[in-house]
């Protein structure tokens, strides 16, 4: 379908996957850009990994085309809050009844305090308006 006058054009179905699940937006994530075109980054995160894990993680490994990308290169394919939505048939977190559950306070608070910020503004806009906003922030 095209879009009304005055109406932007949809995303492409490739940039939706960049919206991830829990709020993150996949095009800012290190472990997304180092995989698609910064090969030296991609090192630099195989070597702290390997530090931090006590397990030796090859560049090659630091991969992932975000939530909606095949789970074979997605960076956390265990990821709880990811299998979670998938199983319950969700296309975001705030879909479900139980939010903001457990599993994601505990992952902003611990990781990503934005991302209910960003679910909220999700919800409330649509995902291509937000998308949009995320491209246009200055870095």
């Amino acid at each position: 379908m095209l879009p009304q006058k005055g109406e932007k054009p949809s995303m492409k179905p490739d940039e939706k996957r960049l919206a991830a699940v829990c709020g993150l937006y996949c095009a800012e994530c290190d472990i997304y850009l180092a995989s698609h075109r910064d090969k030296e980054l991609q090192r630099r995160i195989a070597e702290k990994v390997s530090e931090t894990t006590g397990k030796e993680v090859k560049p090659e490994e630091i991969k992932c085309e975000g939530c909606w990308g095949p789970l074979e290169v997605h960076w956390s394919a265990d990821c709880k809050i990811l299998n979670c939505v998938r199983e319950k048939g969700y296309r975001f977190c705030f879909q479900c009844e139980e939010y903001p559950c457990d599993k994601l306070v505990v992952f902003k608070d611990k990781h990503y305090p934005h991302v209910l910020d960003n679910l909220n503004r999700i919800k409330q806009i649509g995902v291509d308006a937000w998308l949009r906003e995320q491209k246009t922030k200055k870095k």
